[in-house]
């Protein structure tokens, strides 16, 4: 039936751009990350849901070493990206008092699968 439609099989060279291994990469991200192996079966309103968030996370809030730490958004948008701001984490030295760190961790999703670093109010 494909070749009748005129569909040819396509081939894809690793690590450039257009090939099918980089969203191959992504979906095997994202069945990784959002678990969807080991989920109970979900209707399709949830299950579109859940790869809704992921999708966001992948795209917004996940750093990438090929994009130097950069996320995917900041890059397509023009962002700087936010790892270049960053501010190291509180570090405990011999004779301080623990201090309470200025960032907290959320998640996009219920089942905390998703977390987001969220600076404190000040």
């Amino acid at each position: 039936m494909l070749r009748r439609l005129g569909v040819r099989q396509r081939f894809g060279a690793i690590g450039k751009k257009g090939s099918i291994a980089l969203i191959e990469r992504l979906w095997r991200t994202l069945k990784g990350s959002l678990e969807l192996r080991t989920l109970r079966p979900l209707f399709a309103g949830d299950f579109l849901r859940t790869v809704e968030l992921g999708l966001i996370h992948y795209a917004h809030f996940r750093p990438h070493q090929a994009l130097g730490g950069a996320t995917p958004a900041e890059v397509y948008f023009g962002r700087t990206p936010a790892h270049l701001s960053a501010i190291p984490p509180p570090r405990g030295r011999p004779g301080e008092s623990p201090r309470d760190s200025p960032f907290h961790v959320e998640y996009l999703d219920a089942e905390r699968r998703l977390p987001v670093l969220v600076r404190n109010a000040a």
